[in-house]
């Protein structure tokens, strides 16, 4: 059977679906289903979406609708009875393929006592019975809903916040990150080694969590010739946060596993470090980059008029944006980024 046949629209993998893996009364899945199948999927509303039917889409991340209310219910429920988001599989569908989806699933849901399946619905494996984890105990963890005091600042006006110490895949670089070959290879390999991890610690630690959002550390040799026009000079550390439980071993065998399907160009240059910003000034800028002066300017006044300073060029004192919005699905002027600066 052709495994992108048991992806459905929605992005539910049915090939680790309870309904699928059993002997009696089986399922097919959602794209084979035909009359003598379990009533469910005809019932499905996702399924037989009129933009699914009449518009010859693959999957939902297709609808300007994407994701619908339907699709937010269903990955709720997921989200919360079993660890899995639907909604996040398209994303990655649509970012890094089907063929990267495929691989990356047929790696998380093996089991690695006798290569069966791990059911998504009840945590064990089917051919085997080997337990991985106890649906009801497992909970996903979202740093950004923990730590809302350093991921939810004021659009307003500036604050001082103590920023503890954090690990974070990082890649350094420099050039115009618009322009930039190497940015864009930097991103890949930290986002492609960042959810190899979160399989990792599902399977391994029993630990769902939500992928952090992309962030970066900007400068200059002399930091009195930043210029927001000008970015050809600019050097950056492009990193993506990762909980702590996340281990070093961990992030190595991530490192091996997506070295041996795809080998990204910047994959070499990953590396796994702390970082200890402490005491820092921020805010929440709501627009498109190029506009971030005003704020910038703003938040430096904020922290003149305070009595700090800061270097801009030295480890832990570098001008930190956070990048909360999806570039890829939200409009120039609703952009969330948030600016932070440590001080002394």
């Amino acid at each position: 059977m052709n495994k992108k046949s048991l992806i459905a629209p929605c992005g539910m993998n049915c090939s680790v679906c309870m309904a699928y893996l059993r002997e009696k009364n089986k399922c097919s899945g959602c794209r084979l289903f035909n009359a003598e199948k379990p009533v469910s999927i005809a019932r499905c509303k996702i399924k037989n979406c009129e933009f699914i039917q009449e518009g010859n889409m693959e999957f939902c991340f297709g609808c300007s609708d994407f994701p619908c209310k339907r699709l937010k219910q269903l990955d709720k429920r997921y989200r919360t009875k079993y660890n899995m988001s639907m909604v996040e599989n398209l994303q990655y569908i649509e970012k890094f393929g089907i063929e990267k989806f495929l691989e990356n699933e047929e790696a998380k849901w093996a089991c690695s006592g006798c290569g069966g399946t791990i059911c998504v619905h009840k945590g064990y494996c089917y051919s085997c019975g080997k337990i991985y984890w106890s649906i009801k105990k497992m909970t996903k963890v979202d740093l950004k809903k923990e730590n809302k005091e350093i991921y939810n600042p004021s659009t307003k006006e500036p604050s001082m916040v103590n920023v503890p110490e954090m690990k974070f895949l990082m890649i350094d670089g420099e050039g115009d990150p618009n322009t930039s070959q190497e940015y864009k290879d930097a991103m890949e390999a930290l986002f492609q080694v960042s959810y190899k991890v979160k399989f990792i610690s599902k399977k391994e630690k029993s630990k769902d969590y939500v992928v952090m959002p992309l962030e970066g550390l900007w400068w200059v040799d002399n930091m009195e010739d930043f210029s927001i026009e000008d970015k050809s000079s600019w050097k950056w550390t492009a990193m993506m946060r990762q909980p702590d439980f996340i281990s070093k071993r961990m992030i190595m065998d991530a490192i091996d596993e997506v070295e041996k399907k795809k080998n990204p160009a910047a994959l070499s240059k990953i590396r796994f470090e702390s970082l200890n910003e402490g005491l820092s000034a921020q805010i929440m800028h709501i627009g498109p980059f190029s506009e971030e002066g005003p704020t910038v300017a703003k938040l430096h006044a904020f922290i003149e008029e305070k009595g700090y300073e800061f270097d801009g060029t030295c480890h832990g004192e570098k001008h930190h944006e956070i990048y909360i919005s999806d570039m890829r699905r939200t409009k120039p002027e609703r952009l969330k980024t948030i600016i932070r600066q440590p001080v002394k």
